[in-house]
């Protein structure tokens, strides 16, 4: 008898301490559930101050390497810096087979890799390839990636190339509305807005644009006018004085009279910025940035944070770079975008609205009227 009350009392503890950890795991559970509640999407907080000083930007920008891509159907062309700024690479690749215009003396200076596989030519027409491969100086150690991973990758860029909002047709081009400044405010006091900034708010501070840089580069799809592959096997130091040139002028470049404006605006509205540049000219004007080349912002980027904003304001955004406006629409398909640029962009649709006229004019402008 006392041995039965022995073993019910052990199978009691036993039954308890269980339910104990049952109960136990339920509250960190709910615990950590309700924490990443309350830890909201960086998109929509308020943006931080940026506390930097100017003498460390320039170790900043030298400290990250930077890397410039432009690809076609038949050729992918590489330029870029390794960390520190003082080496500089490229390289050129031929999908298939080498142009006609090289000399057999020039071919015989390219590398030949047989039967792979590239991302570009997947989308293209999903046969295996051979590359034809021309470097210079030292490129960053890459990390093999493993298949899921490169999977994962070629379906991001599939999916922003079909997101990618763009009306080709100049002549069935949409119209959107017109706005004055005064309907603009309105809509930043009234409405969930985020701020989007291309490479037109930093053109005044003297930075070269990609596609500048690519024309300097002598980089073109057609081959009577392309001089990169000529410069890269006969003349590379032209290629290097290019990137060195470029990279001295995102490094000393100075805040724009739009960036210093727009960053009142955002610190008194409390909205953020995203933006594709690398210039750091945010930063220096006093307000971090959301860059959208993070690794974060896909995940960032989502349904639930794009159904919450009501308009995305467009500061010298020619295009719809990562597809953000697409998805944006997608998702949201009654939010607004608002272009503020010289020209129509190609992104806007009828139901969208555009301000035309100097960015370096318009935004301060915009500045006085909503922090007075």
């Amino acid at each position: 008898m006392v041995v039965m009350k022995i073993k019910n009392i052990k199978i009691n503890n036993i039954k308890c301490f269980f339910r104990n950890i049952k109960y136990s795991f339920l509250f960190f559970t709910i615990l950590i559930f309700l924490s990443s509640c309350n830890q909201k999407n960086p998109l929509l907080l308020s943006p931080e101050k940026s506390d930097i000083k100017s003498e460390q930007f320039k170790q900043i920008t030298l400290g990250k390497a930077g890397k410039f891509s432009w690809a076609y159907d038949d050729k992918r062309y590489v330029a870029g810096w390794n960390a520190g700024g003082e080496e500089f690479y490229f390289s050129l690749e031929y999908f298939d087979k080498l142009p006609d215009f090289l000399s057999e003396k020039e071919k015989e200076k390219f590398s030949l890799t047989l039967n792979v596989s590239s991302e570009l030519k997947k989308e293209v027409n999903g046969n295996l390839i051979d590359i034809y491969e021309i470097s210079y100086g030292n490129f960053p150690i890459k990390k093999n990636k493993s298949k899921s991973e490169l999977d994962r990758i070629s379906l991001k860029k599939k999916t922003e190339l079909e997101l990618r909002r763009r009306f080709k047709d100049a002549l069935s081009k949409p119209k959107p509305g017109l706005l004055d400044l005064d309907e603009l405010v309105s809509i930043i006091n009234e409405k969930k807005v985020i701020f989007l900034t291309g490479a037109g708010i930093s053109f005044v501070a003297k930075i070269p644009t990609v596609e500048t840089l690519k024309q300097s580069l002598g980089i073109s799809e057609n081959e009577l006018v392309d001089s990169f592959v000529k410069n890269l096997l006969e003349n590379r130091e032209k290629l290097v004085k290019v990137m060195q040139e470029f990279l001295n002028a995102v490094v000393h470049a100075k805040p724009t009279p739009a960036h210093y404006a727009l960053t009142k605006i955002v610190m008194k509205k409390s909205c953020q910025i995203m933006t594709g540049n690398f210039d750091f000219l945010h930063e220096k004007s006093g307000v971090k940035a959301y860059n959208v080349e993070m690794n974060s912002f896909e995940k960032d980027w989502n349904e639930k944070v794009i159904k919450e904003i009501d308009a995305i304001i467009c500061i010298g955004t020619s295009n719809d770079f990562n597809a953000i406006l697409g998805k944006y629409k997608k998702f949201n398909p009654d939010g607004v975008i608002i272009a503020i640029n010289k020209e129509q962009p190609d992104y806007l649709g009828s139901e969208d609205f555009l301000i035309t006229g100097d960015i370096q004019k318009i935004i301060p402008e915009l500045a006085e009227l909503l922090i007075d």
